[in-house]
């Protein structure tokens, strides 16, 4: 449809156009033929046009059919109206196409912004799905687990791992009303409720900011149904081992996004490479 419209304007636009050059070329011809009239002579190429010369001229004599005279030489009014038609002529064809260039422009706009609307529409509508669809993700998992801080393995401090693991999985377990799994060496704790990821948060913070002689490795994993891919993205985290910091992957900080409220900022961690594949690791942080 719309390119049936461009059409239309450009053959219309032409029409005008191919108008206005026949006006133009009517009114060399008229001049000519008054020229003929004042030499009293009789031109034959002006023949095959004379006929319909004639009948403008004989339109413009009913309007006025006076003269004036200059020199010697009678200048007929008929003549100089069937001109000045012609000429008028000529100007409201221009003022044609200037309204049609108008009228093109202001379909252009309103079809622009018919677009644009569209487009916000459709935006939005795609804004609320992917909303519904982030929101309607509401388990999660955190993984924890721990080991002597390597300055002091270095140092050569004896610490009991054992005990302290014993310390940090008794704390937790006396603020998380969740049973923890043991699993790659260390322990998930699977949630229900995304939106309330803030509450359990500061809980994991304590551990990294405690006195305890231990590095931590926290992270978190939404699930959103694709059981292998999530425990496939937890061994890749803790495969970074990243420390004392809360890390997930871009999954996981998308859908925080979209809780109503953020307690958290999270900021990128990096992009790591896998084979052929990339992905993004990121963290909560805390603000400050």
């Amino acid at each position: 449809m719309h390119t049936l419209v461009l059409k239309f304007f450009e053959f219309f636009k032409s029409c005008l156009q191919f108008l206005q050059i026949i006006t133009l070329f009517g009114v060399l011809l008229l001049l000519l033929y008054w020229t003929q009239n004042l030499l009293g002579d009789n031109w034959a190429w002006l023949g095959f046009i004379t006929p319909f010369l004639d009948n403008v001229v004989d339109f413009a004599s009913n309007l006025s059919d006076g003269a004036v005279k200059l020199f010697t030489t009678m200048f007929e009014f008929k003549y100089m109206i069937a001109v000045l038609f012609f000429i008028i002529v000529y100007f409201v064809i221009s003022i044609g196409m200037k309204f049609m260039g108008r009228v093109e422009e202001f379909y252009d706009d309103s079809r622009i912004a018919y677009r644009k609307h569209e487009e916000d529409v459709l935006n939005k509508q795609l804004d609320a799905q992917i909303t519904a669809e982030q929101k309607s993700i509401k388990k999660y998992k955190i993984y924890v687990a721990a080991g002597i801080k390597e300055n002091l393995k270095k140092e050569g401090v004896e610490v009991n791992l054992e005990e302290q693991l014993k310390v940090m999985k008794d704390f937790l377990d006396s603020k998380i009303d969740v049973e923890a799994v043991v699993w790659e060496n260390g322990w998930i704790y699977t949630f229900e409720n995304f939106e309330k990821i803030d509450n359990k948060l500061p809980i994991f913070y304590k551990l990294i900011t405690s006195t305890a002689p231990l590095d931590y490795t926290i992270c978190v994993q939404v699930c959103a149904g694709d059981t292998n891919r999530e425990i496939e993205q937890l061994k890749k985290l803790i495969g970074l081992k990243f420390v004392n910091k809360i890390t997930m992957f871009f999954d996981t900080m998308l859908r925080y996004k979209y809780n109503d409220r953020k307690k958290y900022l999270v900021s990128q961690v990096g992009v790591y490479h896998d084979g052929v594949d990339s992905f993004q690791v990121h963290e909560f942080k805390e603000i400050e």
